[in-house]
């Protein structure tokens, strides 16, 4: 028997209606798109990743001509452009996206409001995350852009305003990012208590407790301001929700190697080693912690392990080569505090 024939008459004549093989058609379409363009970015071959991004460009505008007033094709091929510079297009294309879907959809004005923000356009910006608020107070990504640009721009009053009202106009669906940029902003105005009452608030909600993110940036402060057993017991937690987070792992080691305790820092590196043998940052941070405990041939071959996994990470072959007294240089580099803040922000 047909797949078909087993459908009641009226669920047959839905599926095969125009508007939906229209939107069964999109939708595969913008998954192939997608794929082209994380592959794009992933190739080292120049010739092959120009391919794939052509590609990916036609694809998407292919679904612009199969359906017009899709969103989504919008957004995809505008991100695609904003990866290879082409801002004007970008611009140019997010502005008629605007004009078709008579400014309802707030994905559209929120990804113009980011590629503003990334020119340093701010006013500009800033005007573009208020049409997508308008557009839906509930949208999450509006409210988290548009505090992330005002608290770079040094308004932190308004950035944690921005993420207080972001947080109240999505309480049934909240978000990690917008108490963890919060808290964030908080503690950057010295508000420790403040800042603690807003993670332990993020980590009650069911959605939001299930972020990493989150219990790890709240177990940075706390290793700041609070006790070793908290710290210890916020990096367990994130570990529970992320058992592979390599950002906890590098994290929670680099601080025990601070405490002194050297023997508990060199065991979560080698978890998290295990769990994430590519990752170049935690074999770094292994190779010092072995070279300043006096195994330098231990620390070599770390080293050289990370410079495989990742010849981009400059840091691993500088102190590879440099002297002795050049290793606590870089030790700066071993923690993740900025590149989670940035991971939070994005």
């Amino acid at each position: 028997m047909d797949e078909m024939d087993a459908l009641p008459d009226d669920a047959v004549e839905a599926a095969t209606q125009p508007s939906q093989l229209r939107r069964i058609n999109t939708d595969f379409l913008l998954y192939r798109a997608r794929r082209e363009r994380r592959l794009s970015r992933s190739l080292a071959d120049g010739t092959q990743r120009e391919k794939a991004s052509l590609a990916s460009e036609q694809t998407f505008r292919r679904c612009l001509v199969l359906n017009p007033d899709d969103g989504r094709a919008y957004v995809g091929l505008g991100t695609l452009l904003a990866n290879q510079k082409r801002f004007t297009e970008a611009s140019e294309l997010y502005d008629e996206a605007t004009r078709v879907t008579s400014g309802t959809n707030p994905y559209i004005w929120t990804a113009w409001a980011n590629l503003e923000a990334r020119q340093g356009n701010t006013a500009r910006a800033r005007k573009l995350y208020e049409g997508a608020v308008v557009a839906d107070v509930k949208h999450a990504a509006a409210w988290h852009g548009w505090g992330a640009l005002e608290k770079r721009s040094g308004n932190l009053r308004r950035a944690q305003d921005l993420f207080i009202k972001g947080i109240k106009n999505t309480i049934g669906t909240p978000n990690p990012y917008l108490y963890q940029s919060l808290a964030l902003t908080l503690e950057d105005m010295g508000e420790i208590e403040e800042a603690r009452r807003w993670y332990i608030k993020g980590t009650k909600a069911q959605l939001v407790s299930k972020s990493d993110a989150l219990w790890h940036t709240w177990a940075k402060m706390e290793a700041s301001h609070g006790n070793p057993a908290v710290v210890r017991y916020l990096y367990q937690k994130a570990l529970q929700v992320n058992p592979k987070s390599r950002y906890t792992y590098l994290s929670w080691g680099v601080w025990e190697k601070e405490q002194g305790n050297w023997a508990n820092a060199k065991d979560l590196f080698k978890q998290g080693t295990e769990l994430n043998p590519r990752d170049a940052a935690i074999l770094q941070a292994w190779g010092l912690l072995e070279y300043e405990t006096g195994n330098p041939a231990a620390a070599r071959d770390l080293f050289q392990k990370a410079t495989k996994m990742d010849g981009r990470h400059i840091p691993v072959p500088h102190i590879r080569t440099n002297a002795p007294t050049q290793s606590h240089t870089h030790t700066h580099t071993l923690t993740p505090a900025n590149t989670q803040r940035t991971r939070a922000r994005v």
